[in-house]
């Protein structure tokens, strides 16, 4: 009884050291496969020693002879395989059929995608890195929002974003904060996935806005901004733009619209019309004391944010100095 413990606590403390100190757990437990593979991963990726590929692969072998589901020890042995000239991909595949948490088998998978010019395949290899391992988030969004640009891209990165995969969010505040990419493109790609999307993505179109007009493609904001109006509020001139690029019909409550608006669609051009203003107004209320001057400028300045018509006779009478 005192063996049979002895030996279930050697196996506990292998499998536990294994984790932390590969040597150690093969000291208690030579035949822990984990171990062996974790210390054949160590040899290369710990030491930075590329020599040491072929001892790796072969200590590799042995524990898959021990654990065949262990993904590291193909991918070590898919790098042996590589430097020696014989073909990678099967070892990086039986990785990744195992599983998909293994970060240097997606990203050689990606590699070799972009090299056959497959972008399809290697987004979905991105998609798949992204959503098992955050460390990749370091190495993908660069390259991701330099790809945005490229427009033979924006086809596949719609593909991959309809889904909503749980790092779009990270990418997208990565895209529009960190690195500041170009706007027009992410309005591009995201355009004709934008109902598809959460409510919780709306936001981000003001942002979108903002951003093209601080680049300059004036052009691009107003085609976005018109795209994403509904057809039906827009038709009725309700839609206000709070960009600088145009300003939606406005109406006051009698349903007449104060001079001066511009409809939708139409450049906001100049200053006011010529017309007697809210400008002239006010200057009428230089007249008596300062503090009548400052209750009727005050009451003028409401009474032209409300959009109210005053009749002539009333609004000359009104200001008039007492």
């Amino acid at each position: 009884m005192a063996a049979l413990l002895a030996g279930v606590t050697l196996f506990t403390a292998s499998s536990v050291m294994a984790v932390y100190s590969a040597p150690r757990a093969l000291a208690l437990n030579p035949f822990n496969a984990s171990a062996k593979a974790q210390l054949a991963n160590d040899l290369v990726y710990a030491t930075g020693d590329a020599r040491q590929t072929k001892a790796a692969a072969a200590l590799s072998r042995e524990a898959l002879g021990g654990n065949p589901t262990l993904a590291g020890a193909y991918r070590m042995i898919a790098l042996d395989d590589a430097r020696s000239g014989k073909p990678a991909k099967p070892a990086i595949l039986a990785a990744t059929y195992l599983t998909r948490r293994d970060y240097i088998a997606n990203l050689w998978l990606i590699e070799d995608a972009v090299k056959r010019g497959r972008m399809d395949e290697a987004m979905t290899d991105v998609d798949a890195s992204l959503r098992t391992s955050r460390r990749s988030q370091a190495l993908l969004f660069p390259i991701l929002a330099k790809a945005m640009v490229e427009p033979e891209m924006r086809p596949h990165f719609s593909r991959v974003f309809r889904a909503d995969p749980d790092w779009l969010a990270s990418f997208l505040g990565y895209y529009v904060g960190t690195a500041r990419g170009n706007a027009a493109a992410l309005a591009q790609i995201l355009l004709p996935i934008r109902k598809d999307l959460p409510e919780n993505y709306r936001p981000l179109d003001r942002t979108l806005i903002g951003l093209m007009v601080g680049q300059q493609d004036f052009a691009a904001a107003r085609a976005y901004e018109r795209a994403i109006t509904d057809p039906a509020t827009r038709a009725k001139g309700a839609f206000v733009s709070r960009s600088r690029l145009w300003i939606g019909h406005r109406k006051d409550r009698k349903g007449q619209s104060p001079a001066g608006d511009v409809g939708p669609g139409k450049a906001q051009s100049g200053r006011a019309p010529a017309r007697r203003t809210g400008a002239r107004k006010l200057s009428l209320c230089g007249q008596g004391t300062h503090a009548d001057r400052k209750r009727r400028c005050r009451t003028a300045l409401e009474r032209r944010l409300r959009g109210k018509r005053w009749p002539r006779r009333a609004r000359r009478t009104s200001l008039r100095a007492p």
